[in-house]
């Protein structure tokens, strides 16, 4: 569990290749001194960790993120103790999805149908789930409704309830008719949520479909609601919250203070996470020891630097108190 004694560091890099011999000492020295969205990793008194370097050569790391010129600083995060390495984990990036789900026949498996009952009464129920955080006691819920005459089919089923969904002042999934043939069904796609950063937090619509009246007439959903992972929305949010860190504590004042940022909107990124625990008596607030650190470090998809970083990392992961598998992204 993360408390006021624990820390979370995050680190952004940018798509770039890593600097020959770099070093973080002589900003005047343009050609070796750290690029901006740079990260490389620091071992014994600070030094530039070589690749292969071990606990051996270095007991402790952290690493560093250039922030362009020298007045800008660098980026550091807490040290990583080599004795108390607790987990290292490496996600390549996954693309977000909308929730896609069919009433009666669904494109993606070519089967199902609107059962046709005439002079009945069709309720269909779309319950939100997305927003916990508001309705937390009881989720909330659009229904909608049509009667069937003698004369309806599946395809004027669909068409009505199509219409109330998508006329509907709520916004909710965009609705189309399906069919094959004589086969016809719904599909219901979430659609795009706000994101403010500080203000509304990256989301993805979901939501559960209840019939009624509908007889025989199943529901599927092919594609569940997904925020992938290293979205820019998901990086920037974490970035703000761990901009706490360095002071950015407050979040009653409206706007809240943003920080630096350093995520790029339309930028994806894989994602590293190095846990430790900390047993020494630096850390700012006093608690139970050890507390833990938390660092992630975010590169875009295909960074060249990427690969001298692993170089750097992975070797030195190995040799640690509880040796780490092989980061790869």
């Amino acid at each position: 569990m993360f408390k006021t004694d624990n820390t979370i560091n995050v680190l952004i890099g940018k798509d770039i290749a890593s600097t020959a011999s770099v070093q973080i000492t002589d900003a005047a020295t343009a050609g070796t001194y750290i690029a901006n969205g740079e990260l490389t990793v620091l071992g014994a008194n600070d030094g530039i960790l070589g690749a292969g370097d071990t606990v051996v050569n270095s007991r402790k790391i952290k690493i560093v993120q250039g922030r362009g010129a020298a007045a800008n600083g660098l980026k550091w995060s807490v040290d990583i103790d080599g004795a108390n390495v607790l987990r290292a984990t490496a996600l390549s990036y996954r693309a977000p999805a909308e929730q896609v789900s069919f009433v009666g026949y669904d494109t993606v498996a070519a089967a199902g149908d609107i059962e046709v009952l005439p002079y009945t009464d069709y309720k269909m129920t779309i319950i939100y789930k997305n927003d916990v955080e508001v309705f937390s006691e009881q989720l909330l819920k659009r229904a909608y409704y049509y009667t069937t005459g003698a004369s309806d089919t599946g395809a004027t089923v669909a068409a009505a309830f199509v219409a109330l969904i998508n006329g509907d002042e709520f916004y909710g999934p965009l609705a189309a008719v399906t069919n094959l043939g004589t086969l016809y069904g719904i599909s219901l796609t979430g659609r795009p949520l706000d994101f403010v950063l500080g203000d509304f937090k990256y989301n993805k619509m979901s939501f559960d479909i209840q019939l009624s009246g509908f007889g025989t007439t199943g529901t599927t959903t092919p594609t569940a609601a997904d925020k992938g992972s290293g979205t820019y929305e998901e990086v920037a949010e974490l970035e703000w919250f761990a901009n706490g860190e360095d002071g950015a504590i407050n979040r009653v004042w409206h706007p809240a203070p943003a920080g630096t940022s350093d995520a790029t909107a339309g930028v994806t990124y894989d994602v590293l996470a190095i846990e430790s625990a900390d047993t020494s008596d630096m850390y700012a607030v006093s608690g139970t020891k050890p507390s833990r650190n938390l660092i992630y470090i975010m590169l875009p998809v295909g960074a060249g630097q990427a690969t001298t970083l692993l170089a750097q990392l992975n070797p030195w992961l190995a040799s640690a108190n509880a040796p780490q598998a092989t980061l790869v992204v």
